[in-house]
């Protein structure tokens, strides 16, 4: 059985404010050159297709052209992220009905109610998928929650009763000559190492579960985590990833597609194909004597300039400098404000809020005036308070009087 894991496309999503739609397509294009090489029997997609709950035309027809075109070399599962939307995913599922190439998983489901897919291979092996989308703590699911004890016991503790479902009944008709075992999940696994683009509520320690519950199988394809890495504990599979960096975070990752062989009752053999076109994420930071002898080309760039003082005129230099990278942020380090960092900081607690604020607008840059109208407005917030004298109080006053 041979079978290609991606995850994390994130179609829609921006970096500072520039759209990813053309590097996700490149990546995706040297996915279909590897799948087309490798030719699995069944590609799985972890989760978080789009990045928003509700894609623009644009974004439904980029993913609609990437698993189409896998499609037309395996079956293709996608299981919804934390980013996808539930029931636009069940709405796919129904629209395309159960004959097509491509399926679509918004809600885990219990086992005996499409919660485990199977696939038959030409020599008589049989494919077992349990699916775990993303699942939400303050959500109720249906087929599973049917009471309240299920509803309120903790987040990983929930996981694990339905892991542990999924493990039984993969388990209960299991054949070592027949059955290879896989896992599909959207989940934060304990002990993953994050970068900086996760959605930070779904990454803490209320999402976080155990690695030990994860159901025996031949390989666990996981998604959520962008950063490339075997799953935490030792557990058989992979996160794999987001095929495009989507923050500084990931600048220095290597993204990959996952490839995976398996046979019954036989470990998996896992192997990446690392991705090795597309814009990288760079970041340069120096002083501009420094910075105009590097190069950058082909990228999102991101500058932190070392300056003396204030340069209004420095974005402007660095188009003239990097003008084949595209910048999506310029940063000015001064020096007299790092200096004058590294003097106040030890006394910021010390410091009355009208000196703390003068000291900002210094290492700022800002005027007198506006330290001047900080301290009269201080002034103001002294006095006794008064209560205003109106036309309009006093008419509605009478009025309510008997």
């Amino acid at each position: 059985m041979r079978l290609l894991h991606t995850s994390d496309w994130h179609i829609g999503v921006t970096t500072r404010g520039v759209s990813r739609s053309g590097d996700l397509s490149c990546a995706l294009d040297e996915m279909l050159e590897v799948c087309a090489d490798f030719k699995p029997d069944l590609v799985l997609h972890s989760g978080d297709l789009f990045h928003q709950p509700r894609p623009q035309v644009e974004e439904l027809e980029l993913a609609w052209s990437g698993l189409r075109r896998l499609s037309e070399h395996a079956p293709v599962v996608v299981i919804a992220g934390n980013h996808d939307s539930p029931q636009l995913f069940d709405f796919f599922s129904g629209m395309l009905g159960t004959g097509s190439k491509i399926q679509f998983v918004g809600y885990p489901k219990a086992p005996g109610h499409g919660g485990i897919l199977k696939f038959s291979l030409r020599g008589g092996e049989m494919i077992k998928v349990a699916c775990m989308p993303f699942v939400h703590a303050n959500r109720m699911l249906p087929g599973w929650d049917g009471t309240l004890g299920n509803r309120l016991i903790a987040y990983s503790d929930r996981i694990m009763r339905l892991q542990k479902a999924y493990a039984e009944s993969l388990q209960k008709s299991y054949s070592a000559q027949r059955d290879i075992l896989i896992y599909a999940a959207h989940l934060f696994v304990d002990g993953a190492s994050l970068s900086t683009s996760e959605r930070s509520l779904h990454v803490s320690d209320t999402y976080a579960t155990r690695a030990s519950a994860i159901p025996p199988v031949s390989y666990a394809a996981f998604g959520h985590i962008h950063k490339p890495q075997a799953l935490p504990g030792g557990a058989p599979g992979r996160y794999a990833g987001s095929p495009i960096p989507i923050d500084f975070g990931e600048e220095n990752d290597v993204k990959e597609t996952v490839l995976v062989e398996a046979m019954p009752g036989m470990a998996a053999r896992v192997r990446q194909v690392p991705f090795t076109r597309g814009r990288k994420l760079v970041t340069l930071e120096g002083s501009k004597s420094v910075l105009e002898g590097l190069s950058a080309e082909n990228c999102l760039l991101r500058l932190r300039v070392h300056t003396a003082g204030a340069d209004p005129g420095l974005t402007d230099w660095a188009a003239r400098v990097f003008p084949k990278a595209e910048i999506v942020e310029v940063s000015e380090m001064r020096a007299s404000v790092a200096a004058a960092a590294r003097v106040v900081a030890p006394q910021v607690e010390s410091l009355s809020l009208r000196d703390a604020f003068a000291a900002y607008a210094e290492e700022c840059g800002l005027g007198g005036d506006l330290v001047g109208l900080v301290s009269e407005l201080e002034a103001l917030l002294d006095e006794e308070e008064v209560v205003p004298s109106l036309p309009e109080i006093a008419a509605l006053s009478a009025w309510g009087s008997p």
